[in-house]
């Protein structure tokens, strides 16, 4: 019973873990690759010609679109480990006699949530990658909406995540209650 106690807290502690991982994602870090012009700043010949500006504002849906796919999918991988190593120990509760019914159905509906994120996320990458890079001021709009659908999905990943966390929460007080 203890040793389903301590794997259900390492449990919790994984699923805390990828918050940390999910907070991050909204900090940017300073990249080696850039250039001068390309941090933000405007050079002296994109202020006099704005179309020198176009090469580089041209791959920037292409470029948010990799990065979120990128995201994305390891969002969908990390937790959908998580997601079967709880039902493992769900199952390992079972058999040892422990109703955990309310715990495996949290768990359902997470991995059902998780599901509806992977395709929310990858519709948002989709809208990404068809703005035409040529007319991505004309096509504003439409980047403006396939920013709404990101977020959309990246909130889904983390409604999924805090579901597990009440599907481990509930079968840690399962078992608390049996050991009384």
């Amino acid at each position: 019973m203890k040793k389903n106690l301590i794997g259900l807290i390492f449990l919790l502690l994984l699923a805390i873990s990828t918050t940390q991982i999910l907070a991050v994602e909204n900090e940017v870090a300073p990249r080696a690759d850039r250039s001068p012009g390309q941090n933000g700043t405007q050079t002296v010949d994109q202020v006099a010609n704005p179309l020198a500006q176009q090469p580089a504002s041209s791959k920037i849906a292409a470029n948010h679109a990799q990065r979120l796919q990128t995201r994305f999918e390891f969002y969908y991988q990390r937790l959908q480990q998580i997601s079967e190593k709880i039902q493992t120990r769900l199952q390992t509760m079972t058999t040892n006699g422990l109703n955990v019914t309310a715990a495996q159905t949290k768990l359902q509906t997470a991995v059902q949530l998780l599901k509806q994120a992977k395709n929310n996320g990858a519709e948002a990458v989709e809208q990404f990658e068809a703005i035409d890079p040529t007319q991505y001021q004309a096509q504003r709009q439409m980047a403006l909406q396939a920013g709404e659908a990101a977020q959309t999905a990246h909130n889904q990943f983390r409604t999924a995540r805090q579901v597990m966390l009440e599907a481990v929460q509930i079968a840690i007080q399962q078992l608390n209650n049996q050991a009384e």
